[in-house]
């Protein structure tokens, strides 16, 4: 079945029209002409499958990835970078006009300079004895022994891992979860689902390559080798990072999110500001030094325990942190705010965290977001409590996937 693709949805597929369907064809470009199979059909959209490109469109290329037809870690392997930006940088300005039905202009997207072996976490599927992504639309596993987008030492994990899973008891799937220090290179690796723990005999060359090896049964997260965090550093600070712990996965673009943020706020040194979704507490700090006070809220509480120990690191002492829901915390603070930085999960802010926020007093707001839906839907309610964007700066956090990052600064309209 041949159709015409004219646009691209959020998730990087392809988007064209049969029988009056909206059609999903993961791997299509904008303007290509396209064969299709049909493999899910509802009742207002399909889902198809590329079966072969006729015509092919500007920024088409062959993929650097020799998994990337079975892997459904990446959306834009077989798209030029250039284009991937433009691509990005639409999902943003279409997330806010359809969902949040706002007229606000969107920036180009700041994309890197190289984009691959940027990941300093990673997580592998285990089944069956073989590591891997799960492919598109599915739970089948692609077994891999490379990936562009983590560093040569990370990948240099995959095959002594892969030799001791047969030693090894998962609950399946099980998930190793790989993580690397900018700092220093170290890797902290996480063993998860398993039935029983290892011993350090067993690990063998995993020792050899990680300088941490930890465990997780059902009940516990156990240490079984090396130190118990990394360290990371962040334009100057240096931070604890616990397995548990929530922190950027794209290190050098997340030192252009907390300059942007800095620049956003232009500080004089006199503020209080809330920073909600604080995780290790690599923004906190960052605005602590340039500013009067600073309060940290994350649900996490290993992050909050990572956080106070990353102020005693760096010797700040007007940064406090606070565990627990955002939602549940705010609204008993009864304070006041100069400024505010929101960089909460996929699923966006509650939205009685978004009336306290705008009780609160603050006169600027940056929101960081990783989903251009629900930033659209919470924008729309800071725009209805009093609040008008200033600029949307989307930023590429994740090359070759479809996910986008996206700073946004509001100020409270004069009233």
């Amino acid at each position: 079945m041949q159709c015409r693709i004219e646009g691209i949805n959020h998730k990087g597929e392809g988007v064209a029209r049969l029988d009056g369907k909206a059609t999903f064809v993961p791997g299509a470009i904008p303007g290509e002409l396209v064969d299709v199979e049909i493999i899910v059909s509802k009742a207002r959209y399909n889902q198809a499958l590329l079966k072969g490109v006729l015509e092919t469109s500007e920024g088409r290329i062959n993929p650097l990835c020799p998994h990337y037809q079975g892997c459904g870690g990446c959306a834009y392997q077989h798209i030029s970078y250039h284009r991937e930006l433009e691509f990005k940088r639409q999902v943003v300005e279409d997330s806010l006009r359809r969902i949040g039905k706002l007229l606000a202009p969107v920036k180009p997207v700041i994309g890197m300079d190289e984009p691959t072996c940027y990941r300093n976490k990673v997580v592998w599927h285990i089944l069956s004895g073989k590591i891997g992504y799960y492919q598109p639309l599915s739970n089948k596993l692609t077994p891999i022994d490379t990936c562009n987008l983590i560093s040569p030492e990370m990948e240099r994990v995959i095959k002594p891992l892969t030799r001791l899973l047969p030693a090894l008891s998962f609950v399946e799937p099980g998930e190793a979860v790989l993580r690397q220090s900018s700092l220093n290179g170290e890797l902290m690796l996480v063993l998860r689902k398993l039935r029983s723990y290892p011993s350090a005999k067993v690990l063998g060359a995993l020792t050899e390559t990680c300088s941490s090896i930890y465990g997780e049964t059902r009940s516990h997260l156990k240490l079984l080798y090396g130190q118990d965090a990394l360290i990371e550093e962040i334009n100057g600070l240096r931070f604890r990072v616990s397995p548990q712990s929530f922190f950027q996965i794209n290190h050098r673009q997340n030192e252009k999110i907390i300059d942007i943020i800095l620049d956003y706020l232009a500080l004089n040194g006199n503020e209080s500001i809330l920073d909600a979704y604080c995780g290790v507490g690599s923004i906190s700090l960052s605005l602590a030094k340039k500013s009067e006070r600073v309060l940290g809220i994350e649900s996490n509480r290993q992050a909050v325990d990572d956080a106070r120990a990353n102020a005693m690191i760096n010797h700040i002492d007007n940064c406090e942190f606070m565990s627990g829901a955002c939602e549940k915390v705010l609204p008993g603070l009864g304070k006041k705010f100069d400024a505010a930085v929101i960089d909460p999960p996929r699923a966006g802010c509650r939205p009685e965290v978004i009336e306290v926020l705008a009780e609160s007093g603050a006169k600027r707001i940056v929101y960081v977001s990783c989903n251009p839906a629900t930033l659209a839907r919470d924008l729309a309610q800071f725009a209805q409590l009093g609040y008008r964007i200033r600029e949307v700066q989307p930023i590429d956090m994740f090359p070759k996937t479809y996910h986008v990052e996206t700073v946004v600064l509001m100020s409270r309209v004069k009233e």
